[in-house]
């Protein structure tokens, strides 16, 4: 049942891709359905492999609200999200319509894929080393909830939101926006510097380790600058 999930889910991310990126492109856009059948050849085998190694995990990401949930973080995850559907329009809107900048070449293109290839490996490994991962910022006392600082946690302590960076950044430069890969690094930037903020509160009220993790892991999304 939680591969089916899975699936499913992959499945209708590719389908609200598509419906944000191709209508507005009006025709054939080779990159675009590139990026679409790339994303679903990778999230499938992935999804499954985490729902037979990580299922506890997988199911934990499937919470999508609750009680406990602070109305500011509500708001918080709102606008993060809000941000990416409308940052993922606006790739398709600025190449055929607005052109801000120059169509990114081909070097950069490549370049961006490669990046979203790393950001979706990076959402991925944080994922299976942190299984208290929750799309709600709560204390999960009911799994034994505790602070990971092994694996990429030993490197930057939000380090699924530094892939979810990477991953929205490759996708804005493969299709071709500057500005739109410009925006959507800069803004969500900004909203996740300050979910964290929030989300580290909580942490911090909960977890007497927590400021000793922060002192060992100076981090939050990126080594040696934020």
């Amino acid at each position: 049942m939680l591969v089916l999930k899975i699936i499913i889910g992959v499945l209708f991310q590719a389908f609200l891709f598509g419906i944000l990126l191709l209508p507005i492109a009006g025709g054939y856009w080779f990159e675009a359905y590139f990026f679409l059948c790339l994303h679903v050849a990778i999230a499938i085998p992935y999804g499954i492999y985490s729902a037979v190694y990580f299922p506890k995990g997988m199911e934990a990401r499937m919470v999508m609200n609750s009680e406990n949930q602070s109305k500011k973080d509500k708001i918080i995850l709102a606008s993060i999200a809000s941000i990416m559907l409308l940052g993922t329009l606006l790739i398709p809107t600025d190449v055929f319509y607005l052109e801000v900048f120059e169509k990114a070449n081909p070097s950069f293109q490549i370049l961006g894929l490669i990046i979203y290839l790393i950001g979706f490996v990076v959402v991925a490994k944080a994922q299976n080393q942190n299984d208290f991962i929750e799309p709600v910022v709560e204390i999960q006392t009911d799994r034994g909830h505790k602070i990971i600082d092994s694996g990429l946690y030993a490197y930057v302590r939000h380090p699924m939101y530094s892939g979810f960076l990477l991953f929205f950044l490759g996708i804005a430069l493969w299709l071709g926006s500057i500005f739109s890969a410009l925006f959507l690094t800069i803004t969500l930037f900004l909203l996740l510097a300050y979910r964290i903020q929030s989300e580290e509160e909580t942490l911090q009220n909960e977890f007497d380790e927590y400021m000793g993790y922060k002192a060992k892991v100076k981090a939050k999304l990126i080594p040696g600058i934020f």
